[in-house]
């Protein structure tokens, strides 16, 4: 008869990076600057940055080999604001620096706090490199997110206006969504 090897669990995950969207009331200002300062926290040590360094973090562009190395532990993502609401995607690696980002933030809703996280939904790859270091702030000059969608020519006149009109819509979806599949099956990680 033969014996039975138990197959060792692997080390390594294809998926390997989580994303966390919040979407917060723009007066909750304690969430989102305790998660600024883990994010900030979080990519000086990545980088192997002295303390002292962390506001020159937003000068630090990553090379192409840092934006492709898939062991970096650094957190990326946006903040986009309009006069009611902060809408924050963040990504990193599942098994590493997002973890703090889950002890910041929590997993749990409120009424101003929503919170759309799977600890077992993972990504391949990270999109949001191009940010650098920091988490990319976008204001917007119009009072509320929802009026901007129904005037996207109001962004960039004239250039790009399919992009952005998709871009403010996907934002909508990540604001109405309960759940993180329902933002992933609409499609809408701008």
């Amino acid at each position: 008869a033969r014996e039975l090897v138990p197959v060792p669990p692997q080390t390594e995950r294809y998926e390997r990076f989580a994303r966390m969207v919040i979407v917060v009331d723009y007066k909750r200002t304690t969430v989102v600057k305790k998660l600024l300062a883990t994010v900030n926290s979080n990519n000086v040590g990545a980088m192997n940055l002295e303390s002292g360094q962390a506001r020159a973090l937003a000068a630090v562009e990553l090379t192409e080999k840092q934006k492709d190395d898939q062991n970096l532990d650094i957190l990326t993502g946006f903040i986009v604001m309009d006069r009611n609401t902060r809408i924050i995607v963040v990504e990193g690696l599942r098994d590493g620096a997002m973890k703090k980002v889950v002890e910041v933030v929590g997993t749990v809703s409120t009424k101003k706090l929503k919170v759309l996280f799977n600890q077992e939904l993972g990504f391949s790859k990270r999109l949001y490199t191009d940010f650098n270091l920091v988490l990319k702030q976008v204001k917007l000059r119009q009072p509320t997110l929802q009026g901007l969608t129904q005037r996207p020519d109001l962004c960039l006149p004239g250039r790009g206006e399919e992009e952005v009109t998709r871009g403010l819509n996907q934002l909508m979806e990540m604001k109405r969504a309960e759940r993180l599949p329902t933002v992933l099956m609409a499609l809408c990680l701008p």
